[in-house]
């Protein structure tokens, strides 16, 4: 999660083109940020390789320059460990 001094929260530092509000750290703590609807289906669709618009930069990356992004990054780090606790959500 990435959160800007002003307090509004992103997925990520490059997240883009949301589909909602993904809210903010002086009206939400990070557990409902972290546990909100939004971002439950973000990480779901991460893990069933469904393309969410927010993450469009990384798309991009990916494929114009193989570019090994945050996003490939973490899900090969941590997806496997994780997927079943995560799709729990």
């Amino acid at each position: 999660m990435h959160v800007w001094p002003n307090g509004r929260a992103f997925p990520c530092c490059l997240a883009e083109h949301m589909d909602g509000d993904y809210g903010n750290t002086n009206q939400q703590t990070l557990h409902e940020l972290w546990n909100s609807d939004l971002a439950k289906s973000l990480r779901r669709n991460m893990l069933d390789d469904k393309p969410s618009r927010a993450c469009v930069r990384c798309y991009e990356l990916e494929k114009d320059s193989d570019a090994y992004t945050l996003r490939i990054n973490l899900n090969n780090k941590f997806g496997p460990k994780h997927f079943d606790k995560v799709r729990a959500t």
